[in-house]
């Protein structure tokens, strides 16, 4: 999954496969980790996204279908109310984690 997405992501930004992965994996690993035939270790995918310009976070939202998970969710709202000091809006997402979480 992940390397199909690295693929995407690679074509959308005009990168080629050289200047991705050069210096990290083999030129026909990343064929193959790009048709979703390899995995590869997080340090690895690292790399590749500091090639990309891009960050991890960023990169799992893209690969997450531009979808939060849970905890992010979470984060992203509380970070957005409290910057504009919505004492009601923390209040409703309050009672909305301890309605979820029980």
């Amino acid at each position: 999954m992940f390397g199909e997405t690295i693929r995407e992501i690679r074509l959308k930004k005009g990168f080629s496969q050289k200047e991705v992965y050069r210096n990290i994996i083999s030129k026909s690993y990343a064929i193959e980790f790009e048709k979703g035939k390899h995995n590869i270790s997080s340090d690895v995918l690292i790399k590749i996204l500091e090639n990309l310009s891009m960050d991890i976070s960023e990169f799992l939202f893209i690969a997450n279908g531009y979808k939060l998970n849970e905890q992010n969710h979470y984060t992203y709202h509380y970070a957005n109310l409290s910057n504009k000091q919505d004492i009601k809006g923390l209040a409703l997402l309050l009672k909305e984690l301890e309605r979820k979480s029980g």
